[in-house]
């Protein structure tokens, strides 16, 4: 019987410790050069085999972060993605269409159009247990 109980207790510990609390979800920072702090809108993620996911007209009714031309813009998060995983999206056409460019980013930076207007970046980066997008409404002024 102490065997029993022994073994059972064993099992019920292993499932415990296997059965933790899940990962949360990386929060991103977005900055400008002169430290200040942009709103980055969490749109999707496949996060522990969770998949949520929102297109950017979801941003239409948001408030743009004004920042001047030629404005640096950096990316961090609370926890470090997987290395080189970190992609960034201009999305010319706004809220519809499917046409988009790839923005390269030095050291998790890239530096906004000097034209004014608005633009609609996304980013996405993947970790151990997913990846996550984050949306940007910026308006050069």
């Amino acid at each position: 019987m102490k065997k029993i109980i022994l073994l059972l207790f064993l099992l019920h510990s292993t499932l415990l410790i296997s059965c933790g609390e899940p990962k949360p979800i990386p929060n991103a920072q977005v900055t400008t050069g002169n430290s200040t702090s942009l709103t980055p809108y969490q749109m999707g993620s496949n996060w522990e085999g969770n998949l949520e996911y929102s297109t950017r007209l979801a941003l239409k009714d948001k408030e743009a972060d004004v920042v001047p031309p030629n404005s640096k813009i950096t990316i961090s998060y609370d926890t470090p993605p997987k290395e080189n995983t970190l992609e960034l999206i201009l999305w010319p056409g706004q809220y519809t269409g499917t046409a988009f460019e790839r923005i390269k980013l030095e050291d998790s930076s890239f530096t906004v159009p000097a034209e004014k207007g608005t633009y609609i970046y996304s980013f996405n980066a993947t970790w151990a247990s997913g990846d996550v997008t984050y949306w940007l409404k910026i308006e050069v002024e």
